[in-house]
């Protein structure tokens, strides 16, 4: 009897587990974001008439040195969590518009608009183009920054969309961007201010600084 449990031992087939399948990706366009809250949603086509609804995504999903902004075009795939549908694996990928270069020409940190000069769009639109905070990766820029942007339809004529930082760039006349040893990310310098105002809630507030007030005009964004 012993021996011949033992040979239908030997006949058992043990079953593999199979190989997980890659998660399917898709395309998709981020059309909100909170840089403050690193949350917003992207616009897919195919995740809408398979969910009904725009996917939630957290800045902390995207890849490593990835800053999301309203327009960036990215692919992702999506994950269930508490509240839904959500993306992850988030990545970025280059969208077909043409990008644009310009310099921020006025910025108002507190109300988080500004415009941006770029003589090819002044040629296109006649006017500076208006910038929202939502716009812009990270969240912050200052007047004299060096940017490339998307050109989009808002509500009230041409605005800003998926605005990236130059770091030491300068914008030429003719559009191109140089590099700028004496501006940009590459100089920095250090102030000293005090928290003016602080909410822990939205995790946000303003830093009083008579240095940083006379450059800019306003109490410093933090």
């Amino acid at each position: 009897m012993a021996m011949a449990a033992g040979h239908a031992q030997l006949g058992m087939v043990v079953a593999q587990p199979e190989a997980q399948a890659p998660a399917k990706m898709y395309v998709g366009m981020v059309k909100s974001y909170n840089p403050q809250k690193g949350w917003g949603h992207i616009e897919c086509d195919e995740t809408m008439r398979l969910y009904g609804k725009d996917i939630f995504i957290l800045g902390s999903k995207a890849g490593p040195n990835i800053s999301l902004a309203k327009g960036s075009h990215i692919c992702f795939c999506v994950t269930q969590g508490t509240k839904g549908p959500e993306a992850a694996n988030v990545q970025l990928v280059e969208g077909t518009a043409a990008r644009h270069s310009g310099t921020i020409k006025s910025w108002n940190p507190v109300k988080g608009w500004g415009h941006i000069e770029s003589e090819e769009t002044q040629q296109m639109y006649g006017k500076d183009i208006f910038l929202m905070r939502s716009a812009l990766a990270g969240g912050q820029c200052r007047k004299g920054d060096s940017v490339t942007f998307l050109v989009v339809q808002g509500d009230k004529g041409p605005e800003a969309s998926d605005v990236h930082m130059v770091p030491g760039g300068e914008t030429l006349g003719d559009g191109t961007v140089s590099k700028n040893p004496g501006h940009g990310m590459g100089q920095r310098q250090t102030f000293r201010g005090l928290v003016k105002k602080y909410n822990a809630e939205r995790g946000w507030g303003f830093i009083a600084c008579p240095e940083t007030f006379a450059m800019y005009g306003w109490d410093v964004y933090v």
